[in-house]
């Protein structure tokens, strides 16, 4: 309690102000524990006004696992997945993280990686916990060639016409 009343800079007796309350949010948005933080003032009969500061613990991401069968290290993986231990945990950047994941897999020659996401979460300590299970399926030494990136103002069909590849896909 002390150190989240060392964060609200509003202080009781003095006028409510716009930089005192966004300074408040700024800062308990800062220790990345909060995913929401909202104030809310309420003008009583005395004249005075009274602050409640609403907190909703966001939960943090404890580690990252990795199931399954797969070529790259577990390390290249993981550094392709942008969730991190200690960082607050976040839906969309666990989705993130599986295209991520099947991006790398299939410039690896993976003709049809799967990955299929989950977060466990602790409720007793706001951890996450994401785990990815990998199937990375078969891996082909030629594919259909595929371009990361925008190929304006030719298409890919083009390009790959363009190329002459005399390899069959295989």
């Amino acid at each position: 309690r002390d150190e989240l009343e060392d964060l609200v800079a509003i202080v009781a007796g003095r006028p409510l102000t716009e930089e005192e309350t966004a300074g408040t949010i700024r800062n308990l948005y800062g220790t990345r524990r909060f995913s929401n933080v909202a104030v809310d003032a309420e003008l009583l009969e005395s004249g005075e006004v009274r602050v409640i500061v609403y907190l909703w613990r966001a939960y943090i991401v404890r580690a990252i696992e990795l199931e399954g069968k797969f070529g790259p290290t577990r390390e290249d993986l993981r550094r392709v997945v942008p969730l991190a231990p200690g960082d607050p945990f976040n839906a969309a950047s666990l989705e993130s993280g599986t295209a991520a994941i099947e991006r790398r897999l299939f410039a690896d020659g993976y003709v049809d990686p799967q990955v299929e996401p989950e977060a466990v979460f602790d409720a007793m300590d706001f951890t996450v916990t994401a785990v990815y299970r990998i199937a990375a399926g078969e891996r082909a030494r030629i594919t259909e060639p595929y371009f990361d990136g925008p190929t304006a103002p030719f298409t890919a069909a083009d390009l790959a016409k363009r190329a002459k590849l005399k390899l069959d896909a295989g």
